[in-house]
């Protein structure tokens, strides 16, 4: 804003004026402010080609992090989907187990039981509270007078 009223100079600013001249015109202030309001423009011009490159940075991590997302949604309906299978399958497992009329047991490597079916637990007159966690096959002496330890070293040795 350029005026010969000095008392016009804040309500000029006020008005959104950058620079307030007064004259008569200096002309090393007039080079002065003029090369101000230049490196100010240059500096807006900067802060726009900045704003410009962050917006398109977001725009573009935005798309990435939305594929990651379908990704891991992807991810988790097939894992969801692979334990309902795991599951389905677990209890189809169960109930061939449970219905045997064969003695039938699961134990750990080192021949600890960990799951038995009712047909074993009638023939041993025991309990799961009795045979679980603790009752070991490699160690059965019935098994051993009977002779058919081998039979059971076998089916770990090949099992496992």
């Amino acid at each position: 804003m350029l005026t010969a009223i000095r008392t016009g100079k804040i309500k000029g600013l006020e008005a959104g004026a950058d620079v307030f001249l007064t004259k008569p015109l200096e002309p090393n202030e007039l080079s002065a402010q003029i090369n101000v309001m230049l490196r100010i423009k240059e500096a807006e011009d900067n802060l726009r080609a900045e704003k410009v490159n962050l917006e398109e940075l977001v725009l573009e991590r935005t798309k990435e992090l939305q594929t990651a997302n379908e990704m891991l949604k992807q991810d988790i309906t097939e894992r969801k989907q692979a334990e309902e299978e795991l599951i389905s399958r677990e209890k189809f497992l169960d109930h061939i187990i449970d219905q045997s009329p064969f003695a039938t047991w699961i134990s750990d490597a080192k021949g600890t039981m960990q799951r038995t079916n009712p047909a074993l637990k009638k023939m041993m007159n025991l309990t799961d509270d009795q045979l679980l966690g603790k009752y070991n096959v490699l160690e059965d002496k019935i098994a051993e007078r009977a002779g058919i330890m081998p039979l059971v070293h076998t089916v770990f040795e090949e099992g496992m």
